[in-house]
């Protein structure tokens, strides 16, 4: 009993994305000023669902932000205009557009 309660616990772990060294350089922002006049790549969404339930809500909602940026980043966007974010008893998502500006 001991050995799966342990495996209950660790399994949504396992299930978390790493950031990307690309996504690093990404600006995540809510402010659609910072993107006026970049080029829009396209609109994108990271899902974390393999974590749910209050005590683990606010690590799958990090883990769903941290695909998007790192979805961002596959994309060659240097800007992420947040647009919706959502999380509840079976997980969380996130979704923004993604833009490329002039540095």
């Amino acid at each position: 009993m001991k050995r799966l309660i342990a495996v209950m616990t660790l399994l949504p772990l396992a299930a978390c994305q790493t950031a990307s060294v690309e996504s690093n350089n990404v600006v995540v922002t809510g402010n659609p000023e910072l993107v006026r006049g970049c080029q829009f790549l396209g609109q994108e969404s990271g899902r974390q669902y393999m974590m749910g339930g209050v005590m683990l809500m606010g690590a799958a909602q990090e883990d769903a932000n941290r695909r998007l940026k790192n979805k961002a980043a596959e994309k060659g966007a240097t800007h992420l205009l947040t647009t919706n974010s959502q999380m509840g008893m079976g997980g969380a998502s996130a979704t923004g557009d993604l833009y490329k500006c002039k540095r």
